[in-house]
């Protein structure tokens, strides 16, 4: 609930339920493709470290990126709707009183 105050402004200025939850949901897309992206960055960036540092003997360790646009299709298909469960609790609530 620590985003009170956002929706009730929001609220406050017409926005409606939906409005808001489709907020949340787009939030939610938008930071799982930027983790997505800093995750396969790192990844390739470590593999390359242990590959090049020689810490298992005659490995040679590297992305697959064939498997890629398969194994992100699960994950995309999932995200979406766990945005919208918090979204619905949020705008949902009743107010609180101010402090």
């Amino acid at each position: 609930m620590e985003r009170a105050s956002e929706i009730g402004v929001r609220k406050s200025f017409g926005a409606s339920s939906w409005v808001l939850v489709g907020q949340f949901v787009v939030e939610n897309v938008c930071l799982t493709l930027v983790g997505g992206m800093i995750g396969f960055a790192l990844s390739s960036v470590v593999l390359y470290a242990i590959s090049a540092a020689e810490v298992i003997p005659f490995a040679h360790l590297r992305l697959n990126l064939r498997v890629f646009p398969v194994r992100r299709e699960p994950v995309g298909a999932v995200r979406p709707d766990l945005g919208r469960v918090p979204g619905l609790a949020h705008v949902q609530a009743p107010p609180r009183p101010p402090r």
